[in-house]
């Protein structure tokens, strides 16, 4: 008798795990098929990840890294933002048919960090090894407006009336991919992570 309760208790045991390996995300549908779902695929034999929405190919690796395949490899780099703008032309002029590569704009990397935010699960998959942090965009600043002496903000990065306008010519924005926060303005000549991109023929 108590070896027949055991049987029955194991065997509910074993329906209700089987019952939530088969109501969970990951028995349900594979990586590829998260990936698909969310309107990602990856291109370029695994070195691009593009976005299906924006038609967007993003480099699945960071400057400094390279795709070996199955992961990044390398160590990443970070870049002042000329010196990412360099990298990018220099991409470009070795390249001899395609979209070339570039930095991105303020607007693709907040529409990837909004799209990543919704799906957690698929950052460490489409982006391996991604060090997480602030990335450079192409984006300088080019609105100023009136500045207040007394803002904490302008008091730290030393803006003042007179020399605003030369100011928004050495900053940049800056956006963390992995991140909701907002973009944020940097001094060009500090150093970033870059991620570059480029059109889907």
């Amino acid at each position: 008798m108590r070896e027949s309760s055991v049987g029955l208790s194991g065997w509910r045991v074993g329906l209700l795990a089987l019952g939530w390996l088969i109501g969970t995300p990951a028995a349900q549908a594979g990586p590829a098929e998260e990936m698909r779902a969310a309107g990602f695929a990856l291109v370029d034999e695994g070195a691009g990840v593009l976005d299906q929405r924006t038609g967007l190919v993003w480099a699945r690796c960071v400057q400094g890294m390279q795709w070996n395949g199955r992961q990044c490899s390398g160590q990443a780099t970070p870049l002042a933002q000329e010196v990412a703008m360099r990298q990018a032309a220099a991409l470009q002029k070795g390249q001899t048919q395609g979209p070339a590569w570039r930095l991105p704009h303020v607007a693709d990397l907040r529409r990837l960090s909004n799209r990543l935010s919704k799906e957690p699960q698929l950052q460490p998959l489409l982006f391996p090894q991604a060090p997480r942090g602030l990335y450079w965009t192409d984006s300088r600043v080019v609105g100023e407006s009136q500045v207040n002496p007394y803002n904490y903000g302008n008091i730290e990065q030393g803006r003042t009336q007179d020399n605003a306008v030369q100011l928004r010519f050495l900053h940049a924005w800056t956006v963390d991919p992995l991140s909701t926060a907002e973009p944020r303005e940097e001094p060009k000549r500090a150093t970033h992570w870059v991620r570059l991109v480029r059109p889907m023929p």
